[in-house]
């Protein structure tokens, strides 16, 4: 497990907003941020503005490239993908009075079996979890986030590299 919830808080008007201070183990943060790509390896999207992308959807090669090539980033990317990282975060969310009925005690063939039979019926609420990882070319820019097709949850890790002057101002 990556992330702790122990310092999650939220805010809860005008809609749920939390911020997990820290949210995973120091030394791992700084490994994750030792072995960031270089800017070669994020792809330009211009139609998108200033905007580079290492991400499943927009650069799958780079994407996997870099997942297959870091054993941090991945480790880190099959806990994401893992039916333990959405248990987490349910459970988490449920502790903070935001229970999103969505359960995993079905295995993951059951579950697209509903998810299937919920579409044939023409319920458009899916409650299959897919993951979206995506990147920018400089640390701070980078998110992972695992989501519900409606976007019901979403979380940003920001990837942060302090110069020694900056890491020593208050908080």
């Amino acid at each position: 497990m990556y992330f702790s919830y122990e310092h999650l808080n939220f805010r809860y008007e005008p809609f749920p907003i939390g911020l997990a201070k820290p949210v995973m183990d120091e030394s791992v943060y700084q490994e994750l941020v030792d072995n960031y790509p270089a800017i070669e390896q994020f792809h330009y999207i211009p139609k998108l503005g200033k905007k580079y992308s290492l991400s499943e959807r927009f650069n799958p090669r780079g994407y996997h490239s870099l997942i297959r090539s870091q054993p941090v980033w991945r480790e880190f990317h099959c806990w994401i993908k893992s039916d333990a990282f959405v248990a987490g975060v349910l459970d988490a969310l449920k502790e903070r009075d935001l229970d999103l009925g969505y359960e995993l005690s079905a295995s993951p063939a059951r579950r697209t079996l509903k998810l299937l039979k919920d579409i044939a019926r023409g319920r458009t609420t899916a409650r299959l979890a897919r993951l979206r990882a995506r990147g920018g070319p400089h640390p701070q820019q980078v998110g992972a986030r695992r989501q519900l097709p409606a976007t019901i949850v979403g979380a940003v890790v920001s990837m942060l590299t302090l110069s020694p002057a900056v890491a020593t101002l208050p908080a």
